[in-house]
């Protein structure tokens, strides 16, 4: 019989016990069960920890508890659960700034970022200049179309903190987006010479690079990408703009058709290989990979409509008149 089995299936002598003995045996087990959650999750046994706090908390409501089993839910993903959690002790404890951090990052990870943006507006004044408070904030601002504020928080925290590497990761995000690339550039390129392999660093470099023309070192940044990760989508979506844009039709078409042969569940990559081959005037080719394309993701339907490709909507009323599909 398991621990958890033995600790709530009395026994015939629990069942006799004094309201004393009972009450102590209850405190006993909450203990027992609170430290072995904290020892689980020490070791990283996350989904054990969380059975041993929510157990604990059964028997009774603690509010240090409730904040271990937020961490462990937020440490295991499960950020819905974390942040019904860290609302309730938000509440309970407004002055406590760690839960506040805790519960804006379960909103950011829930894309929740209005209510994370409020959150973080009850973090006490003095606290809130801390760089991992005003970080979050510009992450929150960047997602509630404030970029130009997130530039300037990022900014200022990089001038504190040049070594907080998040930060310059965001700002080259929030740059991109904006399309300042020769902004961004510079702090991807910094983060590259400390971060070579990671995907998102040269992805954003390759964007920032294709927004100022420079359309061989965007090439050539998202195939260093390609090389880390043959399977990642969005660098394969962004060298077929590349070489559409210098109209390598050849070129796509061979890029495409490896694409498809690793990946043959990428509708997108069938809608851009359908492109291609129209450029090629294989219209009966486009057509059968557009079809395919929308049984993979039938609510890309709209393509149809004028977003069949990347190439700035070059899918005209001939194509469409087509209707290749019967309806």
């Amino acid at each position: 019989m398991s621990f958890l089995s033995k600790l709530f299936g009395a026994s015939n002598k629990e069942a006799s016990a004094t309201p004393e003995q009972s009450e102590a045996s209850q405190t006993r087990n909450f203990n027992t069960l609170r430290d072995d959650g904290v020892r689980a999750m020490s070791m990283g046994e996350i989904p054990f920890a969380v059975k041993c706090f929510e157990a604990a908390l059964e028997i009774q409501d603690d509010l240090a508890v409730q904040a271990l089993l937020a961490e462990a839910l937020f440490r295991q993903g499960s950020y819905e659960q974390a942040r019904e959690v860290l609302a309730v002790l938000a509440d309970a404890e407004p002055e406590n700034t760690n839960v506040m951090l805790l519960l804006a990052r379960a909103e950011g990870e829930l894309q929740m970022y209005a209510e994370m943006r409020q959150t973080l507006g009850r973090v006490k004044a003095e606290d809130a200049q801390e760089i991992s408070v005003r970080y979050l904030v510009a992450e929150a601002d960047f997602h509630t179309g404030n970029a130009i504020f997130a530039v300037a928080t990022l900014t200022q925290i990089l001038a504190e903190d040049a070594e907080f590497l998040p930060a310059y990761l965001l700002r080259a995000r929030v740059l991109v987006s904006m399309g300042q690339g020769a902004q961004a550039i510079e702090d991807t390129a910094h983060l590259l010479e400390l971060a070579p392999e990671n995907e998102e660093v040269h992805h954003l470099h390759a964007q920032g690079l294709l927004q100022t023309g420079d359309n061989d070192g965007a090439e050539a940044a998202v195939r260093r990408l390609l090389e880390l990760n043959p399977f990642h989508r969005e660098a394969s979506l962004l060298l077929g703009t590349i070489l559409a844009a210098t109209e390598r039709w050849s070129d796509a078409l061979g890029m495409w058709n490896e694409t498809i042969e690793l990946q043959p569940d990428f509708a997108e990559a069938y809608r851009e290989r359908g492109a291609v081959k129209y450029k090629l005037h294989n219209e009966k080719g486009a057509a059968e990979d557009l079809k395919k394309s929308l049984e993979l993701q039938p609510d890309a339907a709209s393509v149809i409509e004028g977003e069949f490709s990347n190439l700035e909507n070059e899918m005209n009323a001939r194509f469409k008149g087509m209707n290749p599909y019967g309806f």
